[in-house]
């Protein structure tokens, strides 16, 4: 509460001589000044600690901890293991009796087809080996092509390029379906055995050496042929030089 404000002093314009003070007057007022200051100032510190208390408290922890961050892939793995959860707890909820769909549902054609092999197959096949199936696969006339044209491929690249004398491009021999079948062959073994070098199928070492493909075919021939292995029909080359003469 304001004992003096300034609109009172406005209002009252006083003559301070007018009125006759002793000292004990003087004393009386200068401890009500002192005093409304002190009042003023409790008021002042009343609020401040009000206000603070209202505020968020800050608390500091006494012993330092790591703060972990959780990265992207946590938080996106924590989310998905929720939805997991979440489903497998509502599907447990579920009754797992199979039911009669009852809403309309599209018609299904049946199969009248044969489902099973033919019966010719089926006769000549039913106590074959397992190569009677694979030629049943890749007919002799597969293979014929791929001999012709792997031989075509080796001719024209070893007149095409200067070979060295020490190329293994010499010891090139046209091949025929039987070979091929045995290159197949061991292309086939070789998903079955997996080695990490293409030399160990043929090395002699007690631990890694193989002994049923050098009975089979030579290191030597299998690589040339993989080196010359062709698959697609080959247009005759044409000597441009030839024609413009």
């Amino acid at each position: 509460m304001e004992i003096f404000s300034s609109k009172n002093f406005e209002e009252i314009q006083v003559d301070m001589e007018d009125f006759d003070f002793t000292q004990e007057d003087l004393r009386a007022l200068t401890l009500l000044d002192t005093s409304i200051i002190q009042q003023n100032e409790q008021d002042n510190q009343s609020h401040l600690e009000l206000s603070d208390s209202n505020e968020e408290q800050l608390h500091i922890p006494k012993k330092r901890r790591r703060l972990i961050i959780q990265s992207d892939s946590e938080s996106e793995s924590d989310s998905v293991r929720n939805y997991v959860t979440a489903n497998i707890t509502a599907s447990d909820r579920v009754s797992k009796k199979w039911s009669r769909p009852r809403r309309q549902q599209p018609s299904i054609i049946p199969f009248t087809e044969t489902s099973s092999m033919n019966k010719e197959f089926s006769t000549i096949l039913k106590e074959a080996d397992p190569g009677a199936f694979y030629s049943l696969l890749v007919s002799d006339e597969i293979f014929d092509m791929i001999v012709e044209q792997t031989n075509l491929f080796a001719l024209q690249s070893c007149e095409s390029r200067n070979v060295k004398p020490s190329s293994r491009s010499h010891a090139w021999k046209p091949t025929d379906r039987h070979k091929i079948k045995r290159f197949f062959g061991l292309i086939l073994y070789m998903g079955l055995v997996r080695l990490p070098k293409l030399s160990y199928y043929w090395s002699k070492d007690k631990i890694l050496g193989q002994t049923f493909p050098r009975t089979v075919m030579s290191r030597n021939r299998f690589e040339i042929i993989l080196q010359y292995l062709h698959l697609v029909i080959m247009k005759p080359q044409i000597n441009l030089i030839e024609s413009l003469r």
